[in-house]
């Protein structure tokens, strides 16, 4: 028996002292909920949960800014509804001054609501936003660069369109159809009629041609033609570029009155040849008045509008880039992202700049045109129906991975209440035995005063 070293109550000691330890980690946990307070705990298993908790606050996020997509897409779809609405009253107007029980008044009244309607497509294109980005005036299509904007102006692209070089060389500039008169002077020697596109314009005897010029302006007008005098002299020309024509009509004497002859005179469409390496083979070129649409197999579509600065002969370089479209991101990671892309849908985009009835051919023609800018804003439509399902599966997707994530942290991170209550309970017990037992041991010296007696 020794007194310099009591061996069992330092022994007690020792296994009191880990007992605490233990009892303080299993306390820690259970007011914690968590299995890992610190790195020493399970070193591996903290890396790989805070790993697993970047994914997660990446898929949450990232789901959020999905339903955003949604809201946006929902947005431009709302007002492409409206503009579908207007295609229609267009359609049923055009159909109606097509009929030949309509006088040029009465066209003329049709195409005043016409012209409203086209106005309203322009603004609703120009100003429709969400969060502050334009959605349709074609900011969120491909973006294009043109080398002389002075010259030419890039108006729509189709979604088959990729980014690319498409230059082109003009090769005609649009004019106007025009023809000259006679001076405008003194009166009218008897009573006449002639015909502008088809419309009667009527004069008396003796009535002064300052007067009749007057009624002529505005009669012109009506028909979508601009009734002047150059030096004196009246001229007629057609207030939009291109092949619509001017067509004359009435007896020689009617129309010598104004210095005109019978016959039909036309403008011309502006033309292109494509030099862009990345036009696909066998694209053809369409043209009405200054716009141009070059197409290509395969849905393949730009319009672009050539201005009168532009002469025959000049090229034009034009190259659309990969910026432009919406980028949503919709993953947690680098490059989990979906582009989304609206098209431009004003008037010149959708190609009913050109609807005009104020003559039966003309009305004809217009109902072609409206038609045409129904199926592009059905199938505009339809990709915007398109892009907001897969945004639907792809939230789906992520809360479901989300969920199984989270099963995977909580598995790693958290403390099963359970299983630890009863390692906590162990080392209570554990600990109330050690400090019992340390106190007998700390008596044992005592007894080695007995051997002194």
């Amino acid at each position: 028996m020794k007194i310099n070293h009591n061996m069992p109550a330092l022994r007690a000691l020792r296994q009191l002292g880990k007992s605490e330890t233990l009892l303080s980690d299993s306390l820690y946990k259970l007011s914690s909920g968590n299995r890992i307070n610190r790195s020493a705990d399970d070193a591996a298993g903290l890396a790989i949960a805070h790993k697993l908790k970047i994914q997660l606050n990446g898929l949450s996020q990232s789901s959020n800014n999905a339903w955003d997509g949604i809201s946006l897409i929902q947005t431009a779809e709302g007002a492409l509804n409206e503009v579908h609405a207007m295609l229609q009253r267009m359609n049923e107007l055009s159909v109606q001054a097509a009929n030949g029980s309509n006088l040029a008044e009465d066209r003329m009244n049709i195409q005043r609501e016409l012209n409203q309607l086209k106005q309203e497509v322009d603004r609703l294109a120009n100003s429709m936003d969400f969060n502050g980005v334009k959605i349709l005036n074609g900011e969120l299509d491909l973006m294009g660069q043109i080398s002389d904007k002075t010259k030419a102006q890039l108006e729509a692209i189709h979604e088959s369109v990729n980014p690319g070089k498409y230059g082109f060389t003009v090769t005609r500039k649009a004019t106007k159809a025009q023809v000259t008169g006679s001076a405008m002077t003194g009166t009218m020697a008897a009573d006449g009629t002639i015909q502008i596109n088809g419309e009667s314009f009527s004069y008396k005897q003796g009535e002064s041609k300052t007067e009749v010029y007057g009624r002529l302006q505005q009669f012109a007008n009506d028909l979508g033609i601009t009734a002047g005098l150059n030096a004196g002299n009246l001229f007629l020309e057609r207030q939009e570029y291109g092949s619509k024509p001017i067509t004359l009509e009435g007896t020689p004497a009617a129309l010598a009155e104004f210095g005109l002859t019978a016959g039909t005179v036309t403008g011309q469409d502006a033309d292109a040849a494509p030099t862009g390496t990345d036009f696909p083979a066998g694209t053809i070129v369409k043209a009405s008045g200054q716009e141009l649409t070059f197409q290509g197999p395969d849905g393949f579509s730009i319009k672009v509008k050539i201005k009168d600065a532009a002469n025959a002969g000049d090229t034009i370089g034009m190259e659309l880039l990969k910026e432009g479209p919406a980028v949503l991101q919709i993953g947690a990671n680098y490059g989990h992202t979906m582009q989304v892309r609206i098209p431009n849908i004003s008037s010149a985009a959708i190609g009913i700049t050109d609807v005009d009835v104020r003559s039966q051919k003309e009305a004809q023609d217009s109902i072609g045109l409206v038609k045409d800018a129904i199926t592009l804003v059905s199938s505009i439509r339809s990709k915007m129906g398109a892009y907001q399902n897969r945004l639907e599966y792809t939230i789906t997707n992520i809360d479901t991975s989300s969920l199984n994530m989270t099963e995977a942290h909580s598995r790693i991170m958290h403390i099963d209440m359970s299983v630890e209550m009863t390692e906590y309970t162990k080392q209570n017990v554990i600990q109330q035995a050690a400090t019992a037992l340390l106190a007998q041991a700390n008596q044992k010296p005592q007894e080695m005063l007995q051997l002194l007696r």
